[in-house]
């Protein structure tokens, strides 16, 4: 009941009702401390509020609480990469590193494949990995990432372009080529009018542009 209410509280979009969405999930939590749901409710919901250095240690309590949970690990990845993309695009933060930035992407990049490991059919980890992956300009991870997509969904267009863009990074044209033709033909007319739109490419940084627009 305690975290109905919670959900409940949480779909008004105000300030108030997130402080009331906290204090019903922190209720759950006191009822049942060993729901993973009710601990990813309260630390999801201290994101929504824009209270993100407390989400992100919220998170990454419950990944270390809950380690058998994909959806724990997912997010504790998500909130560390947060902090890796704040570096700026493809490469830079690569070229930008130091150690705070191997502390987080090695963070975030652990709490995400532990994600997959941990739930081989869960989406949402490796789309992170594969953004992670572009912009720190690790193409053939990018594409290993895809491969394994393609394994357990063979028909996601995503992973197609996940493969499409890693080689296109490599500078391998054909395969390229050819994984963003599966994509396309996966697509719907809207989504492949988008994708074959010059205005992708237009521009001085040409394949790059299209590259980042395909994540």
């Amino acid at each position: 009941v305690h975290c109905e209410l919670g959900r409940l509280y949480g779909q008004r979009h105000t300030q108030e009702g997130r402080d009331l969405a906290r204090k019903a999930f922190r209720n759950a939590i006191r009822l049942d401390p060993g729901n993973v749901e009710y601990a990813l409710a309260y630390a999801q919901v201290q994101l929504a509020q824009g209270y993100t250095d407390n989400a992100e240690r919220e998170f990454k309590k419950v990944a270390e609480t809950f380690p058998r949970s994909a959806e724990a690990a997912y997010w504790a990845g998500c909130l560390a990469l947060e902090r890796v993309l704040e570096l700026g695009g493809p490469g830079v933060a690569y070229r930008r590193s130091g150690e705070y930035f191997r502390e987080d992407l090695a963070r975030a990049l652990g709490c995400l494949r532990r994600s997959a490991d941990l739930d081989p059919d869960y989406r949402p980890a490796y789309y992170r990995l594969g953004l992670a992956f572009h912009e720190t300009a690790q193409p053939d991870c990018l594409i290993q990432v895809a491969n394994r997509m393609l394994t357990r969904y063979p028909n996601d267009k995503d992973a197609m372009l996940f493969s499409g863009v890693g080689h296109l990074m490599k500078g391998k044209v054909t395969p390229a080529n050819d994984a963003f033709n599966r994509a396309l033909a996966q697509m719907g007319p809207e989504e492949r009018a988008m994708m074959e739109s010059v205005d992708l490419i237009r521009n001085e940084t040409g394949v790059d542009q299209g590259s980042r627009a395909a994540v």
